[in-house]
């Protein structure tokens, strides 16, 4: 880990440059929800969406698998309304292996059976919920099937990444749309590879 203007770093990392700008294009679509009470972000990475998210909302709950990100998100997000969790999102409470990206700080993806623990969104009980925010390498269908009772009764605005990572858990293009179309979901927008999803009021 090392430091990097404000922020802290894994330490293959340049700096958060590529992150701060995912941010930026990304916000707008944030801003369409409701009211802000929680939030539930993964990947967590280095703590930019979560640091940025704690300006709006009253609670974001953020997971973060990989250690060294981990460790920087901790040091990054100082914020008392942010609950970090060194933990993956899934379907499951069956841990699974976290497979490193040697060149991506922000490219780690889920494997088989491994050593790190899985939760799923509905195991933290919220029923406050006002957004679901994914960038999980194509992990987020399964993510979403944890959270079904969540979103049965929250219905909260969900921005989720779709690109040819999901192809490799086995989902092809489409597959989010289909899984939340059937909730009364509508997507609204598209920002580069993130989808933004929610209910018509």
């Amino acid at each position: 880990m090392k430091k990097r203007g404000e922020w802290y770093v894994p330490d293959i990392m340049e700096g958060p440059d590529r992150y701060l700008r995912g941010w930026a294009e990304l916000q707008p679509g944030v801003r369409r929800v409701h009211a802000y009470r929680s939030v539930v972000q993964a990947g967590g990475h280095i703590g930019i969406f979560p640091r940025e998210l704690a300006k709006l909302f009253k609670q974001v709950y953020t997971f973060e698998p990989e250690h060294e990100n981990f460790l920087c998100l901790v040091h990054n997000v100082s914020a008392a309304n942010v609950f970090p969790m060194r933990a993956l999102l899934g379907e499951t409470h069956s841990p699974k292996e976290l497979r490193v990206g040697l060149r991506n700080t922000g490219g780690h993806s889920v494997g088989g059976a491994g050593p790190v623990p899985m939760f799923r969104i509905d195991d933290l009980g919220l029923r406050d919920c006002d957004a679901i925010v994914l960038d999980l390498e194509g992990y987020e269908f399964f993510a979403l099937l944890g959270a079904m009772e969540t979103i049965a009764h929250s219905y909260p605005l969900i921005v989720v990444e779709e690109n040819k990572k999901a192809r490799g858990q086995g989902f092809q293009p489409g597959a989010l749309a289909l899984l939340l179309g059937a909730h009364g979901y509508k997507q609204r927008e598209k920002q580069g590879e993130n989808l933004i999803f929610e209910v018509p009021r």
